[in-house]
């Protein structure tokens, strides 16, 4: 399935928990806080040149697509990665964010936590971030971050964690 079928069965699915339509892309602040919802959430896509019943509104340009993703890039923490693209389709053409469900939540932008439930984008409540930090540190159980259990430090590969990161390194000191 190529892009611009990908985006057109996106538009006729309507808005839903995954995906989102908004008219302009000088409506930075309400695409900030719906793309900080669907990494809060499960991930999905927000079209931009759409109206709410899926009807594509104009032309945007590169242009556009470029300064919404920078705008994104500057405003919503942690960093992730979600790709920014200009799709061409039947009507026109959408300016398409496609929102992976994040891996490190929460995230944040201008400030505010926000989530997506059923259509609806909304602040986070104290009790729904409590609840999304305490799963993240279930979840987020990092490899170099467990004990291990039985392992001498003569054991180590000195050469290997002494020229760990290019800024930092690792001195095992006896």
């Amino acid at each position: 399935m190529n892009v611009r079928n990908l985006t057109e069965e996106l538009l006729g699915k309507g808005k839903s928990d995954h995906i989102e339509f908004i008219a302009s892309s000088w409506a930075e602040e309400s695409i900030g806080r719906a793309v900080c919802a669907l990494l809060n959430t499960k991930g999905g896509s927000v079209l931009i040149g759409v109206d709410d019943h899926g009807l594509v509104l104009g032309e945007p340009g590169e242009e556009e697509a470029d300064a919404l993703r920078h705008f994104l890039h500057g405003h919503v923490t942690p960093q992730v990665l979600f790709t920014v693209t200009l799709d061409d389709v039947q009507g026109g053409r959408v300016i398409s964010v496609d929102v992976p469900e994040g891996s490190d939540r929460p995230y944040v932008f201008d400030g505010a936590v926000y989530i997506k439930k059923g259509t609806d984008i909304r602040a986070a409540d104290a009790a729904t971030m409590r609840e999304m930090v305490v799963r993240q540190s279930r979840e987020t159980e990092r490899w170099e971050r467990r004990a291990a259990v039985g392992l001498a430090i003569d054991e180590l590969d000195r050469k290997l964690l002494d020229g760990l990161g290019t800024n930092e390194s690792i001195r095992l000191d006896e």
